[in-house]
């Protein structure tokens, strides 16, 4: 899921992407910004990002009578 990707001097949207590692320079204030982040596996993803929007409610019998 590609994530936004802002300056961290000046919060200038830079791009949306999907990635492990980016190096991009700021176009407004020349920052060179160095981001790492981890790519979740699809089959890690929580339910509600892979389009799940309604997940199925809890049943209302949960115990003994």
């Amino acid at each position: 899921m590609p994530q936004n990707v802002r300056c961290k001097n000046c919060n200038k949207l830079l791009a949306r992407a999907s990635f492990h590692y980016i190096e991009v320079k700021c176009p407004r204030c020349k920052t060179l910004n160095q981001i790492t982040r981890a790519i979740e596996h699809p089959t890690h993803m929580r339910s509600y990002d892979r389009g799940d929007r309604n997940p199925a409610p809890a049943s209302p019998h949960t115990g003994t009578h």
